[in-house]
C-alpha cells in the first residue's frame, strides 16, 4: 500500500496528497531497467515472462545484478516468442490470480 505524504498544490489551487514510494524504491537505480525491476518487485510481481532479444538485455542484466546484491527480484521465465510470453503470463494470472 502506498503511504500519503505532504499535500502538493494542483491546477485549481486545491491540495492533493502526494504518494511516497515504497521503501524498496528509495535506493537509487543505476538505469531504467533496474528501476523497472525494482518497481515490479516492490509491487509483488513474482515472474517476468520474457522473449529474449537485443532490446530485453538491460532487463535481464538488471535481474542478475540485483539478485547478486541480494535484492528479491521476480523470477525470469524465458519464452520463444512474444505470443508464448503473453499466453504464459495470462495463464499464470488465470490459474493463480497473482502477477
Amino acid at each position: 500500500m502506498l503511504s500519503k505524504t505532504a499535500s502538493q498544490p494542483s491546477h485549481g489551487g486545491a491540495s492533493t496528497p502526494a504518494i511516497a514510494p515504497p521503501a524498496e524504491m528509495t535506493l537509487p537505480a543505476r538505469n531504467g531497467a533496474e528501476a523497472l525491476v525494482r518497481l515490479l518487485a516492490a509491487r509483488g510481481v513474482e515472474y517476468i515472462f520474457l522473449n529474449p532479444g537485443s532490446d530485453t538485455a538491460p532487463v535481464q542484466e538488471a535481474l542478475v545484478a540485483l539478485a547478486a546484491q541480494g535484492v528479491d527480484v521476480p523470477r525470469l521465465r524465458l519464452c520463444p516468442s512474444e505470443n508464448v510470453a503473453l499466453s504464459a503470463a495470462h495463464g499464470y494470472w488465470l490459474m493463480t490470480g497473482r502477477v
